[in-house]
């Protein structure tokens, strides 16, 4: 099996003694040989057997999955089917599931930072994905050869703001049962790895910039204490991606950039597309 796209519906609920993600995902796969089973990567989340679908594409119908099966050495959940996938085939598979927001600085984690005006210690969502954490996210063939499309939606409440690889396609759509939460729907992605796949939901603010030449939108992020201390990375930013589109003279290929600083973040930065996290 071979990804295609992701289509990925995420809430974290940032609240002290919660700190869980409701999630949902949904991989298109190019079947390339006959198989009677779908293996994916899973660390630490809480699939819900009994919603787990499998169906052909192009005809809607649906596969039997006769038994689940976790092999937590090699990180595996493995759906066991009732017939054989048949090659040069798309098939659908649909998960719903529970993962947790935790504070060891991978996966889809949260950290933590001291408002100065309240002397509140508040909560951010941010992920760091590399080099095999995706799998702490979402059900996935996280192996970085394995490059598909990505279609990310991600819950947050009304005071809070979310980021991703790709733009705000709708921004704020209200959730269905509750007046609190709303949807960010986001452009679905250019091809790439799990490992890049980034999203933070935060109350942060930013600073922007847009290229004359180019028109990328181009933001800096930081926690609303620090915003004085952005406009440098405002200034520079543009220029070096001007620099190494000149250099390499390849264009740009993401319609805009953001750059967040994370005040809880193992790695020095993570190049994530189209979102840069770092220390």
């Amino acid at each position: 099996m071979f990804p295609l796209l992701y289509t990925l519906q995420l809430v974290p609920f940032i609240i002290p003694d919660n700190f869980t993600i409701r999630g949902q995902v949904q991989i298109e796969m190019l079947c390339h040989q006959a198989a009677d089973n779908v293996t994916l990567h899973v660390v630490d989340l809480l699939l819900q057997n009994n919603t787990v679908r499998l169906e052909e594409k192009a005809t809607k119908r649906e596969v039997s999955i006769i038994g689940h099966e976790y092999d937590t050495d090699r990180e595996f959940y493995i759906a066991k089917l009732g017939e054989n996938l048949k090659p040069k085939t798309v098939y659908v598979i649909t998960i719903e599931y529970t993962a947790y927001l935790k504070d060891n600085l991978k996966g889809f984690y949260r950290s933590v930072y001291k408002d100065r005006a309240t002397g509140q210690d508040e909560f951010i969502a941010v992920t760091q994905f590399e080099a095999t954490d995706a799998r702490r996210a979402f059900p996935c063939f996280d192996e970085p050869a394995m490059k598909a499309e990505f279609s990310v939606s991600l819950g947050r409440l009304r005071n809070m703001s979310s980021i991703s690889n790709m733009p705000i396609q709708e921004e704020g759509v209200a959730m269905e049962g509750t007046d609190e939460y709303v949807w960010d729907k986001y452009k679905q992605s250019v091809k790439m790895s799990t490992y890049l796949v980034a999203f933070v939901v935060s109350k942060f603010q930013f600073r922007e910039t847009t290229r004359e030449d180019n028109k990328v939108r181009f933001r800096i992020w930081s926690d609303p204490a620090s915003l004085d201390q952005t406009e440098y990375a405002r200034d520079i930013g543009p220029k070096i991606l001007k620099f190494f589109e000149d250099y390499f003279q390849v264009k740009f290929p993401l319609p805009k950039q953001d750059m967040i600083a994370i005040q809880d973040f193992k790695a020095g930065a993570m190049e994530n597309w189209g979102l840069i996290t770092y220390r």
